[in-house]
């Protein structure tokens, strides 16, 4: 058949096959049609080794990633070491838009990257998820970076608690 699974895919195999679809060629090299006009986005996982990461942002963006979804991060300043990294590496900066995700952490949240011992220590002393919240957004605003994307609390069985969100999106107005 002409569906392919997405599990047979490589990130930037599959970033690179959807840079074709706009320019109106399939994944096999048939011509589509017309050509797709889709936004293409990759993620950014600063919990792995920060050589490793770089390497694989550079494949992505020359795969055609046009801007990426930073995974959780409790601190802005290993985003500021990467991106600095990035533009030593590669002789230039990472132009594509990076947009930064802050986590509402609870007791009983899932976890989908690594919390520093802080974040564990101030829920365990009875600190709100959504003041941790609001310190971590509010320092990557000092930081210099605005595009952040908010992560309610995740529970078991994937119920999301958005009130927590509203709760940090309200604080963030003051």
């Amino acid at each position: 058949g002409t569906v392919k699974p997405v599990d047979d895919f490589r990130p930037t195999g599959l970033v690179s096959s959807i840079r074709s679809m706009n320019e109106g060629i399939d994944f096999k090299g048939g011509k589509l049609r017309s050509p797709t006009s889709l936004c293409v986005g990759a993620t950014i996982d600063l919990g792995h080794q920060l050589e490793g990461e770089t390497r694989l942002v550079r494949r992505k963006v020359e795969a055609g990633a046009q801007f990426f979804l930073l995974q959780a991060l409790f601190d802005p300043l290993r985003l500021k070491e990467f991106l600095a990294g990035y533009a030593q590496r590669y002789g230039e900066r990472l132009v594509a838009p990076v947009f930064c995700g802050v986590q509402v952490m609870t007791e009983d949240s899932l976890v989908f990257g690594e919390i520093p011992q802080w974040v564990t220590d101030d829920l365990g002393r009875g600190r709100s998820g959504e003041d941790i919240a609001l310190q971590v957004l509010r320092s990557y605003v000092d930081e210099g970076f605005r595009s952040i994307y908010l992560v309610p609390p995740i529970r078991r069985g994937g119920a999301r608690s958005y009130g927590a969100a509203r709760e940090v999106l309200a604080g963030a107005g003051t």
